[in-house]
């Protein structure tokens, strides 16, 4: 059986403070991986009202820089909100930086807000996942795209 963690990071009022929360994860992500678990799931939300995580990436690259075996997953970076070339470049650090231990899940989104926070809309979503996947495939490949 593989252990696993799993934060959004959601932090509502009546809670602990964001700052307490993303520490606590960090902490908690050391602990696990000396206790023999395999990996931590980050995930992606924007403009949430109760501070869902909207940088997986950055958590991930503060907890690489405290494990050396925990695997990484972000689950799901929303890709159509995303630059996908900018994507491809900041993927490809935290992979450096991590050794090579940050796995990813696309996700297309699902909420209209986030499409709006971005300019972008529902109806976009799939021909921009399409087209954030050929580019970090082809960003990734080693040769000039």
């Amino acid at each position: 059986m593989m252990l696993s963690l799993r934060y959004d990071l959601r932090a509502p009022a009546f809670g602990p403070s964001t700052s307490s929360l993303y520490a606590a994860a960090i902490e908690q992500s050391v602990w696990a991986e000396q206790h023999g678990f395999m990996m931590v799931a980050l995930s992606e939300h924007h403009g949430s009202d109760d501070g869902y995580c909207p940088s997986p990436m950055m958590v991930a690259s503060a907890i690489a820089s405290r494990t050396s075996t925990l695997r990484l997953l972000l689950a799901a970076l929303v890709l159509p909100l995303h630059d996908p070339v900018r994507l491809a470049e900041d993927l490809a650090v935290l992979s450096i930086l991590s050794g090579g231990r940050v796995d990813m899940i696309a996700g297309a989104g699902y909420l209209p807000q986030e499409c709006a926070m971005f300019g972008t809309t529902m109806d976009d979503r799939v021909p921009r996942l399409e087209e954030a996947i050929r580019v970090l495939r082809a960003a990734w490949s080693g040769e000039p795209f």
